[in-house]
């Protein structure tokens, strides 16, 4: 199991960066992250069995087909440059607790397991 966590962690990076070992250098690559494995915070969490935890910008909030639920769209990085996209799923209680607004700076948390090449 630690083998496989940590081949799955290799990959990530590697997918974020661009590139895969098995892949041309440079070649580009689609990560697939659904919606509901993404979650949000303000801050990183060491206390937190979620590794991947990703600097962030929100981008947009967008009504969901639930009315308590809304999609939360943030660009990785810093907000300084366009980054990659991730949609977050959240209730609309976390977003008012978590004061969510465009430009708001966060952090995305990805569980490993929830990745998908």
């Amino acid at each position: 199991p630690a083998q496989m966590v940590a081949a799955y962690e290799r990959i990530y990076r590697e997918v974020l960066a661009g590139t895969r070992a098995d892949d041309e250098a440079g070649a580009r690559v689609r990560l697939r992250v659904l919606a509901r494995d993404v979650s949000l915070v303000l801050a990183p969490s060491a206390d937190s069995s979620i590794g991947n935890q990703l600097p962030a910008v929100v981008d947009a909030i967008a009504d969901d087909a639930h009315p308590a639920l809304a999609m939360v769209r943030v660009r990785l990085g810093d907000g300084t440059a366009q980054g990659p996209a991730l949609l977050s799923r959240v209730t609309r209680r976390s977003v008012d607790k978590l004061a969510l607004a465009p430009g708001r700076p966060v952090w995305a948390q990805v569980k490993t397991v929830a990745l998908t090449a």
